[in-house]
C-alpha cells in the first residue's frame, strides 16, 4: 500500500468519526431539549390548573376584604401542596398582601405570575414560585444517559472502524514492510551474486588470455617456419585455428568489457553528447570503407549520466551502424535526440541491412547474432553492453527495423535526469 492510500484511509476514517460526532451530538440536543420542553410544559399545565383554583379560593376572601383570611388561606395551601415554594400576594398599591416561603424547599424554582382582579376595578398580583428540582433531576439523568449512550456508540463504532478498517490496513501495512524486506533481502542476494558471477566472468576471461595466446603464437610460428613442408590442408587449419583465437580474444575482451561495464562506479554529471559521438565517429571511421558514409550529427545534445559509459554506448551503436550500412553504394547514419510523447529520446539510425522485428526482443541478449559470421563479425556482446549501460542510467532501449532498409536504436536515460530535447531538430526519419 502506498502512503497516499494510507492518508487516504487515514482522512476518511477521522472523516466517518467527525460525521459521527456531528451526528450524536445533534440528536443528542434535540433529544435532550425536547424532553425539557415536555417536563417543562408538563409541570406548567398542572400548576396553572392549581393556580386557577388557588385565585378563585383568594379572589373569595378578597371581596369580603379579609386579608388575613387570604394569608392564612395562602399558607395552608402552600403546605399542602408539596411543589410550592413561595407564595407573593400585592395590592394595587403595592402592599404586601401574602409573603409566604419554604425555605425547606429546593432553590430551583420556577415562577409563575398573574393578576387577579375582583369587585369593582379592583385587583392584586400573584407570584407563584415552583420547585422544579424533579425536573432537573430527570434532566441530569436524562444528560448521563445520552453522555453514556454517546460513549458506547462511539466504542462500538470505534471497534468496527478498528476491525473493519485499521486492523486490515495495519496488517497490511505490515505485510507491505515484510514484503518490501523479503525484497530488499532477495535484491541483496540477487546482487551478490550478479557481483560473484561478474567476477568470476573477469577472472575466467582474464585465464584464458594466457592459453589462447599460446595457441595463436605457436600455430603463427608453425605456420611461417614450416610453410614450406605443410600440405594445403594442414595450412588451412592453422589458419582457421588462428582466426578461431582472434576470435576468442575479442569474445574474451568483449566479455571483460560487459564486466566493467557493470562494475563500474556510477557518478553522473551533465553530459556534451555531440561531442561523445564526434569523437567516437572518428575512432571507428579509420578504414576506407567508412570515408564513404554520410553522417548527420545534431548539435547542442545534451544528457545528464556517466560520460566513460555513454561513451562506450556510443562507440558501439555508432560501430554497429557502421559495421551493417557500409557495404551499401550510399551509406547513411543519422544521431540525434528527439521528444516522444514528452519524453527526451537519443537515436543512432542507418540505412543498412536491418533485421526482422520478430526478434526485436532477443537483440540485447549476450552473443545473440542474426547474421553469419563470414558476413558480419562480431561475437554479439555489443549490443548487450549497450542495453547494461542503458539500464544503469535507469532508462530503457529498443529498436526499429525494415529489413533492407533501415535500422534505428532508440534509448532514454532517468526521467528526472532526461536534458530538454532541441525541438528545432528532433525530426528523427
Amino acid at each position: 500500500m502506498t502512503s497516499s492510500s494510507i492518508r487516504s484511509t487515514k482522512r476518511s476514517v477521522w472523516f466517518s468519526i467527525a460525521i459521527l460526532f456531528l451526528f450524536v451530538s445533534l440528536t443528542d440536543t434535540i433529544i435532550f431539549t425536547q424532553q425539557t420542553t415536555y417536563l417543562y410544559n408538563k409541570i406548567k399545565n398542572y400548576t396553572q390548573k392549581e393556580f386557577r383554583l388557588f385565585e378563585k379560593l383568594v379572589a373569595s376572601f378578597l371581596v369580603k376584604g379579609d386579608y388575613s383570611a387570604v394569608e392564612d388561606a395562602a399558607k395552608q395551601w402552600g403546605q399542602e401542596q408539596n411543589d410550592v415554594v413561595e407564595i407573593k400576594i400585592k395590592a394595587r398599591n403595592s402592599f404586601s398582601i401574602v409573603d409566604y416561603q419554604n425555605k425547606d424547599k429546593s432553590m430551583h424554582v420556577l415562577h409563575f405570575s398573574d393578576r387577579l382582579h375582583y369587585g369593582d376595578n379592583h385587583f392584586v398580583d400573584i407570584t407563584l414560585g415552583i420547585d422544579s428540582s424533579n425536573i432537573k433531576h430527570e434532566l441530569n439523568e436524562l444528560l448521563f444517559q445520552l453522555v453514556v449512550f454517546s460513549i458506547v456508540l462511539f466504542a462500538l463504532f470505534g471497534f468496527i472502524i478498528q476491525r473493519i478498517t485499521v486492523l486490515p490496513l495495519r496488517q497490511e501495512i505490515e505485510q507491505h514492510l515484510e514484503a518490501e524486506a523479503k525484497l530488499r533481502k532477495t535484491a541483496n542476494e540477487i546482487n551478490e551474486i550478479n557481483q560473484e558471477l561478474e567476477s568470476f566472468s573477469y577472472s575466467l576471461s582474464h585465464d584464458l588470455r594466457a592459453p589462447l595466446r599460446s595457441i595463436t603464437s605457436f600455430s603463427q610460428i608453425i605456420l611461417q617456419d614450416a610453410k614450406d613442408k605443410l600440405d594445403a590442408d594442414t595450412e588451412q587449419y592453422l589458419h582457421r585455428v588462428i582466426e578461431s583465437g582472434k576470435h576468442m580474444a575479442e569474445l574474451i575482451d568483449d566479455i571483460l568489457d560487459l564486466a566493467r561495464v557493470s562494475r563500474a562506479e556510477m557518478s553522473k554529471a551533465p553530459v556534451n553528447l555531440t561531442k561523445i559521438v564526434n569523437d567516437s565517429i572518428r575512432r571507428n571511421s579509420s578504414g576506407e570503407d567508412t570515408q564513404k558514409i554520410s553522417w548527420q550529427v545534431q548539435d547542442n545534445m545534451e544528457a545528464y549520466g556517466n560520460e566513460s559509459l555513454l561513451a562506450v554506448l556510443y562507440d558501439n551503436l555508432i560501430s554497429n551502424a557502421i559495421k551493417y550500412s557500409n557495404k551499401l553504394v550510399h551509406p547513411h547514419i543519422k544521431i540525434g535526440q528527439a521528444l516522444i510523447k514528452g519524453e527526451p529520446v537519443y537515436y543512432v539510425s542507418d540505412n543498412g541491412i536491418g533485421f526482422n522485428m520478430s526478434y526485436a526482443t532477443k537483440i540485447f541478449e549476450p552473443f545473440r547474432r542474426f547474421h553469419q559470421e563470414k558476413e558480419f563479425s562480431g561475437t554479439g556482446i555489443g549490443l548487450a553492453i549497450v542495453h547494461r549501460i542503458v539500464q544503469r542510467h535507469q532508462g530503457k532501449i529498443w529498436a526499429e527495423s525494415v529489413e533492407k532498409e533501415k535500422t534505428t536504436f532508440y534509448f532514454t536515460l532517468a526521467p528526472e535526469q532526461n536534458i530538454e530535447a532541441n525541438l528545432s531538430l528532433s525530426s528523427i526519419d
